[in-house]
């Protein structure tokens, strides 16, 4: 178990005060940390409804255009630089910002992504991107993905492992998988919450 800061409240990474202990607790073989000891938001429809207010924040874009430039460029040494994507699937895409980065690598790639936030949705939207709405298991795809990504969501997910499973029906023949999340060794923004 990790120790909870406060015992009557915590606070998402969208800063919304939330009136429940942190609850996490963390594997000591692997650093893989987990809510355990409290409700878990992924049940409810926070991701739907409140998350959006994470890219709201003060700077927000000058800061996420950088962020997802460093994601994107570290996604992209760990495949194939030879590597050609004709489609290619965000999950958890938020409002697009890794989307935009790989349509400035890829400009004559199908980029797609999916997102529960009603808020992102319209945003990602209006940048002109196709955007299944709602959470990866509710949707019928009608293609396969030469790229499947997902940056920072599997933390948020209420089963991981079918979670990560549903990816590889998804998948064209050659297809990669490019799984991100926080890493549980060193506090962050993720651990705190």
């Amino acid at each position: 178990p990790l120790p909870d800061p406060s015992e009557i409240n915590c606070v998402t990474t969208a800063s919304r005060i939330i009136p429940q202990p942190l609850g996490k607790s963390q594997c000591k073989k692997c650093g893989f940390t987990q809510r355990v000891r409290a409700n878990f938001l992924g049940f409810t429809d926070y991701y739907k409804n409140d998350y959006a207010n994470y890219y709201e924040r003060p700077f927000t874009t000058k800061f996420h255009k950088a962020r997802y430039k460093e994601i994107v460029n570290f996604m992209m040494e760990n495949v194939n630089s030879k590597a050609k994507f004709k489609n290619v699937l965000d999950i958890g895409c938020g409002q697009g910002w890794a989307m935009d980065e790989f349509k400035l690598r890829f400009p004559n790639c199908n980029i797609e992504g999916v997102e529960p936030s009603d808020y992102n949705v319209k945003v990602a939207q209006e940048k002109g991107y196709k955007i299944y709405h709602g959470k990866l298991e509710e949707i019928k795809f009608k293609i396969k993905y030469d790229l499947i990504f997902s940056n920072n969501v599997v933390q948020h997910v209420t089963d991981a492992r079918k979670f990560v499973s549903e990816f590889k029906n998804l998948l064209s023949k050659n297809g990669i998988i490019l799984i991100t999340c926080p890493d549980g060794s060193r506090p962050n923004i993720e651990l705190l919450w």
